[in-house]
């Protein structure tokens, strides 16, 4: 990985912590398919902290470039918060009823109940009862088109361009 004389970069340690994740995250699901319980906890917080760690240095490294894929997931958020957001416009005019948002929880349990309820078991399982209840249901119980607005926000400011600033002493 290194050569020697060569020091270790932002996108060595990148490249580490993703190979890391990946391992770690292997490791969890042979050992879930091999016993048929669930992986070791140490493991999956193993994954998600490399993982974590990888996109934070992915985020701040000059050479990794993010703000194509940041910018293309701030549109597609701004699409599914429009969606969400037409899909309340219309069935409140649809009924001749008030406007009314429909949580994200209750959209996701629409679309796929039974992937929801896999999720929440397993973060219960892995993280506990609190990462759940106080703060996943937190956002879950939020409109879904403000979700998504918010996460095209964040993406979108994450994405922008950067202008280089040149600054000369003489």
């Amino acid at each position: 990985m290194l050569l020697s004389g060569e020091t270790m970069n932002t996108q060595h340690l990148m490249k580490l912590f993703a190979l890391t994740a990946f391992i770690a995250g292997l490791a969890a699901v042979y050992a879930w398919r091999r016993s048929g319980e669930p992986p070791s906890p140490w493991l999956v917080r193993a994954s998600m902290a490399a993982t974590a760690a990888a996109f934070m240095l992915f985020m701040v490294n000059k050479q990794t470039r993010p703000r194509i894929v940041l910018q293309f997931l701030a549109a597609l958020f701004a699409t599914f918060a429009l969606f969400a957001f037409a899909g309340d416009f219309s069935a409140a005019r649809a009924t001749g009823t008030a406007f009314h948002t429909t949580a994200l929880i209750d959209r996701l349990f629409d679309f796929a109940p039974s992937i929801v309820t896999s999720a929440r078991n397993f973060i219960v399982r892995t993280l506990g009862e609190f990462a759940w209840d106080p703060l996943l249901r937190i956002v879950l119980d939020l409109p879904a088109f403000v979700v998504f607005m918010i996460l095209a926000a964040l993406c979108g400011f994450a994405g922008r361009p950067r202008r280089e600033v040149h600054i000369f002493i003489n």
